[in-house]
């Protein structure tokens, strides 16, 4: 379970200064990863974003559903830290993507970062969440998704617990709204 496992320190040595790290941000045109991407470039890390159809700003072309594109952003980035960022579209959007194809780019993206050493943060939903219960949900609590989005985020936090072996975490997040 993504819970039971702690995280391990990294070695940040290797990076362009002391204490700085190398950092991908996919899905950085969107409204959060902007701002992941703003918050970490303040801090002095070196920052590579990505983005599939707002490309912009510096932002690097990718499309996670190829391997070899996810590859290739990987070797040039050399990342320490994948926040994976990508807002997946649910099934009654004109832009969605198969839940299994969400799955596959997520596991190939984790396995491919872990593969090269990056540990790897998703960005997840608290819709994985039904809000039935009285009281707040723990992390420990188990998923009970209440719709498509939030079952598509428990396959999805799987997925990534398998590629990764567990070394990785998911960051869940309700609603974000805001100028894109």
């Amino acid at each position: 379970s993504l819970v039971e496992r702690p995280v391990q320190a990294r070695d940040t040595h290797s990076s362009t200064q002391v204490g700085a790290m190398r950092v991908l941000v996919v899905g950085a045109s969107g409204l959060l990863g902007r701002s992941i991407c703003s918050v970490f470039n303040a801090a002095g890390h070196e920052v590579t974003g990505t983005a599939l159809s707002r490309v912009k700003g510096g932002l690097v072309k990718l499309d996670v559903t190829k391997p070899d594109e996810v590859k290739g952003v990987l070797a040039a980035s050399k990342p320490e830290i994948v926040i994976y960022a990508v807002k997946e579209r649910v099934a009654d959007s004109e832009e969605a993507l198969p839940a299994d194809k969400c799955e596959a780019a997520l596991a190939s993206m984790a396995a491919q970062a872990a593969a090269a050493g990056a540990w790897v943060l998703y960005i997840s939903s608290d819709d994985v969440f039904s809000g039935g219960k009285a009281g707040c949900f723990k992390p420990e609590d188990p998923p009970c998704p209440g719709g498509s989005e939030g079952a598509l985020k428990v396959r999805l936090e799987a997925a990534l617990a398998k590629a990764t072996q567990g070394d990785c975490a998911v960051l869940r997040v309700p609603p974000l709204y805001g100028p894109l």
